[in-house]
């Protein structure tokens, strides 16, 4: 099983750094992407990819929305990344804030991110029951 550490480990710090995260970390289950102007639906050990987040209030706004849902983490990019805010929200949140380091394409990182879980067999079977209900 993967937690958040472990999986940006895996991943690669040429592409993700934990910003904030405590001290014991859910493991991870799944990749979901927030489509901007929606909230996403979130379930328990969720990574969340902020892939249209620009600013301080939708991350915010995105860290609270994750953090009642259970996820384990979201991912940004600079500079809203390490806003202080930001990284406040996520603390209070209880969700994990890892950056996705810049020039880094968001396809690139869903593709490592669930070789990885898929690699210690840590991701279940909600991956494919939401490419059906969305196909």
């Amino acid at each position: 099983m993967l937690d958040i550490r472990a999986l940006v480990e895996r991943v690669g710090p040429a592409l993700l750094r934990v910003v904030d995260v405590r001290e014991s970390t859910d493991c991870v289950a799944d990749v979901v992407i927030a489509e901007p102007g929606g909230a996403p639906a979130v379930a328990g050990g969720d990574l969340v990819l902020g892939v249209a987040v620009g600013d301080r209030d939708d991350a915010v706004e995105l860290l609270r929305g994750c953090g009642s849902q259970g996820a384990a983490a979201v991912l940004l990019k600079p500079p809203v990344s390490t806003d202080d805010a930001v990284v406040e929200a996520a603390r209070r949140s209880g969700v994990a804030l890892v950056e996705v380091l810049p020039g880094t394409a968001w396809a690139q990182l869903v593709w490592l991110v669930r070789a990885a879980l898929a690699g210690t067999g840590t991701q279940d079977d909600r991956s494919e029951e939401r490419f059906s209900r969305n196909a």
